[in-house]
């Protein structure tokens, strides 16, 4: 028998705990999109202009005004907003929409991803790096079609590896100790900072 949903005031249970990891999602998007209400809210905060902050916090990657981001340690590149020693957002009342919203669901990918991969390691200070790379991917016509109507032999692209053109999530087989990386364990969850999408 399925679970009655949540009512209004009893909000839905979340399994996941952002004062337990690295910020994954302030790395791995590359992209984090800025509107006008996300600029006017920065410039609020940080007592500035919109026109200043949007030089001083965004750039234009592709036509699309995203926040920048700086070297991160643990993760490659982060978001410029990451405290880099507490593994929290310094803007946290002052985020963009994007970062209010996410997961949106009551799962985090990432978090599941680090809980699992400290388990198989047996350490609780591991941390996956992890990288989407995005590629472009076309379902296959019906021409592709064999006569018989199986499908043809894919082609193959490097080392004879198919071809793919859909979203990947790599993880290199190395996973590094947040200890090795002059990091301790991460912090515990810090008011005002709470592990939900609100």
């Amino acid at each position: 028998m399925p679970k009655p949903s949540p009512t209004p005031d009893e909000p839905a249970r979340v399994h996941y705990d952002c004062g337990k990891c690295p910020a994954f999602c302030c790395a791995v998007y590359e992209r984090v999109k800025v509107t006008k209400r996300d600029l006017n809210r920065l410039a609020r905060h940080f007592n500035l202009s919109s026109v200043a902050a949007e030089r001083r916090f965004t750039k234009l990657r592709d036509g699309e005004r995203v926040l920048r981001r700086t070297p991160d340690e643990v993760l490659g590149e982060a978001c410029q907003f990451l405290d880099r020693e507490t593994r929290r957002c310094t803007i946290y009342e002052a985020r963009p929409a994007v970062c209010r919203v996410y997961p949106a669901r009551s799962r985090c990918a990432y978090f599941d991803l680090l809980q699992f991969e400290r388990r198989q390691q047996g350490d609780e200070t591991v941390v996956p790096r992890v990288q989407i790379v995005f590629h472009e991917w076309r379902p296959p016509s019906p021409a592709a079609a064999g006569a018989n109507g199986t499908a043809r032999p894919r082609r193959t692209g490097k080392n004879g590896a198919p071809r793919r053109r859909e979203p990947v999530i790599v993880t290199p087989p190395i996973l590094a100790p947040v200890g090795e990386l002059g990091l301790g364990p991460p912090a515990a969850e810090e008011a005002g900072n709470p592990g939900t999408a609100e």
